[in-house]
């Protein structure tokens, strides 16, 4: 990974902005190189030919040390950039700044400077709930009480004390939370939880989650909430979710904890809270929770707007569906044209692979394979997980096959097989290799005698590992109208 084209290709382009600024002040005046190598990284990220360039700019004998010392210095001024754009916008990151002023200051002799940096630090670590930071303070406030010796050490070390046995259940959820997360990202959502894991945190949430102190900390609650909800998604038990996602937006209502930094985790349990309410077929109320997520949405200047306007267009989407399809293709059709989604292309993808999906329920194929067309042209779209790739090359024969265009089923699964052979060894892609195999025998002109057997199978031996939703079309419910169409 080259670590420069990365940061750079990801800023955002406030950040490219202020960038540019910042290395026009006189303390950071660049060199004609250092602001090209900038927009060439810009424009090209980790396809930059670095060989070319540092022998066009500095000759072949010693010209990538000196390529490399330019990059350097780019690097370092870059992130120091990024560092004085945002370092007011994060608790964290205030904390750590104040940090730095401190060091200077006591590097500098100036105790009683440091030490007024250092009280200040304190106090809002203390209001913040930033308990590793705090530690981190306290510490430096012992030793700082070697130097100047107005503070008495056994009172910092007895708050430092005091502070650890608060970290310490945060610190244990982080460690748990950590290995949810990459558990959640390897299987998907779709593999068996590690079922020691699941009962550990529960019993240590049991333990922990009534002490009066962390019934009170925000901190505590916003990754109780995470904790909770990972392990109830695993389990798809969307009936505990919804109650658990509605009483810990109520929660942090009444305590008044929903502010701009904590904007996302607000966010983040109405979405929980929109989803689990569709999944229990609640789709009026599921509506309305939607509604609430928006209102949440426009908070704070919309910071978080773009983030979240997919989870809010999902929530129409997936209950118009249910309820109301033809005002589901309406809106779909409209965001089509919106420039907004237009310009973001997994906004896009999303709104044409829906309409895909809902004119095939509506048996327009006409529609349906056009918007699939549509899709796979795309160029960003060859760029989506392949996985999706091969369940929408799947619908596509779906579609062929409803339309008797057997020649082309039968020449695109041999494409479809060789394209994404090495998806097939996954649960999820050996489903879609069946249903590809399942397609290709119904389109021939004969059927086997043990079609019925294959497609019988088919249903009978689905992995319970799949949640229900795997598909983009109910594969089992196609398969049994197949069955009945075909007696």
């Amino acid at each position: 990974m080259d670590l420069l084209a990365k940061i750079i290709t990801q800023m955002t382009k406030e950040e490219v902005r202020f960038f540019r600024l910042f290395v026009d002040r006189q303390d950071y005046a660049f060199t004609r190189k250092d602001k090209e190598l900038f927009h060439l990284y810009r424009e090209q990220g980790e396809g930059l030919n670095e060989r070319l360039i540092a022998e066009k700019w500095y000759g072949k004998s010693a010209g990538m040390n000196s390529f490399y010392r330019l990059k350097n210095r780019l690097l370092a001024v870059v992130n120091k950039s990024l560092v004085v754009q945002h370092m007011e916008e994060d608790e964290s990151m205030k904390l750590l700044y104040g940090l730095l002023i401190y060091q200077h200051h006591y590097g500098q002799k100036n105790y009683k400077v440091a030490a007024y940096y250092l009280n200040k630090l304190e106090r809002t670590a203390e209001k913040e709930e930033q308990f590793s930071l705090l530690d981190l303070i306290l510490s430096e406030q012992i030793k700082l009480a070697a130097d100047y010796t107005t503070a008495n050490p056994k009172e910092i070390i007895e708050k430092r004390t005091s502070n650890a046995k608060k970290n310490e259940p945060i610190a244990a959820l982080d460690q748990i939370l950590a290995q949810i997360h990459f558990d959640l990202k390897v299987s998907q959502n779709y593999g068996r939880q590690n079922t020691t894991l699941y009962e550990y945190l529960e019993q240590l949430l049991k333990r922990t989650s009534f002490e009066n102190e962390l019934k009170n900390s925000r901190v505590f609650q916003v990754k109780f909430f995470d904790a909770i909800s990972q392990i109830l998604l695993q389990q798809h038990d969307y009936i505990k979710l919804e109650t658990f996602a509605q009483e810990a937006i109520q929660l942090f209502k009444k305590k008044k904890w929903f502010d701009k930094a904590h904007h996302e985790i607000a966010l983040k349990m109405h979405t929980y809270w929109v989803n689990a309410l569709f999944k229990n077929g609640r789709y009026t109320q599921s509506l309305k929770a939607a509604e609430a997520l928006k209102n949440e949405m426009e908070k704070y200047d919309r910071m978080l707007e773009d983030k979240y306007l997919i989870f809010y267009y999902n929530a129409l989407i997936i209950n118009y569906s249910v309820i109301d399809p033809v005002k589901a293709i309406s809106l779909l059709e409209k965001l089509k044209d919106e420039r907004k989604i237009q310009a973001e292309s997994f906004y896009f993808h999303f709104v044409l692979i829906n309409l895909a999906i809902l004119y095939y329920r509506d048996k327009n194929y006409e529609k349906s394979i056009d918007h699939i067309i549509a899709l796979s042209t795309r160029s960003s779209f060859k760029k989506a997980a392949p996985l999706l790739q091969l369940k929408l090359a799947v619908l596509e024969l779906m579609i062929r096959l409803e339309r008797k265009e057997f020649e082309v089923i039968l020449y695109r699964q041999k494409q479809i097989l060789r394209q994404f052979k090495s998806e097939f060894e996954s649960v999820e892609g050996r489903r879609q290799k069946e249903m590809l195999g399942l397609i290709g025998m119904l389109s021939k002109p004969k059927l086997l005698k043990e079609w019925k057997t294959r497609i019988q199978e088919f249903i009978s031996n689905r992995d319970s590992s799949l949640p229900e939703d795997a598909d983009l079309i109910d594969y089992d419910r196609w398969a049994k109208q197949q069955l009945q169409q075909r007696r």
